[in-house]
């Protein structure tokens, strides 16, 4: 499934197909939850039921891998003062389940980002047991 898209204040987002290495980190400190954590809510399907903590991580990423020049920590304000009243579905919301298969990294990366620097999942779990 494509990974869909979301407008704050008229601005659209792509809702990420893969991670980089910092993604993990800026979910961390969003949601407060260890990446593994957060992939396994994600693939028990919370992120199509409304979890607010999983999608404020979906958007903290959409919104870096939009603008990968901003520090961490100028994401991390941003999303901290969306208003839901900013924020706006425009295509299927959120992967939902199966994250292996919903979150790969996209077919070709922007000019910011090569190949190696995208991971899915499954490679952040890779070594782990």
């Amino acid at each position: 499934m494509a990974g869909g898209a979301f407008k704050i204040d008229g601005v659209e987002y792509e809702f990420p197909t893969g991670f980089r290495l910092g993604d993990t980190v800026l979910v961390e400190k969003l949601t407060g939850l260890e990446f593994a954590e957060f992939a396994e809510r994600v693939d028990r399907g919370a992120a199509g039921q409304g979890d607010m903590v999983i999608l404020t991580g979906f958007i903290g990423v959409a919104v870096w891998q939009k603008n990968p020049l901003w520090l961490r920590d100028r994401v991390v304000g941003f999303v901290e003062r969306v208003s839901l009243d900013a924020f706006e579905a425009v295509a299927e919301a959120m992967p939902v389940g199966e994250t292996e298969a919903a979150l790969v990294p996209p077919l070709s990366p922007s000019p910011e980002q090569s190949d190696e620097s995208i991971i899915t999942v499954e490679d952040s779990w890779a070594g782990s047991d």
